[in-house]
């Protein structure tokens, strides 16, 4: 369960730390999370780095782990997708 935790809060982190005007939309189903961030400003910086250097650290865990994860760019923000096999996380 730690691990689930650390990726949990990194993945909150950065997208409360990198949505400079706008929200984030953060579901749970099960094992299956998704963390979306929206900037309204122009102001987005949506390169890699968009949503922090600590996610290749969470990547790394995913693919540890066997756990899904998907981390891409949208229009004005980034949408990160995890999905935790329940044997190995929770």
């Amino acid at each position: 369960m730690g691990l689930c935790r650390i990726v949990i809060s990194n993945l909150n982190r950065n997208a409360f730390q990198h949505t400079y005007s706008g929200e984030v939309k953060i579901e749970q189903q099960q094992e299956k999370l998704v963390i979306i961030n929206h900037n309204l400003s122009d102001d987005t910086h949506n390169d890699d780095l968009s949503f922090g250097l600590g996610l290749e650290l969470t990547e790394r865990l995913m693919k540890q782990y066997g756990w899904y994860y998907l981390n891409h760019a949208t229009t004005n923000g980034r949408r990160v997708e995890v999905h935790f096999s329940s044997s190995s996380c929770c």
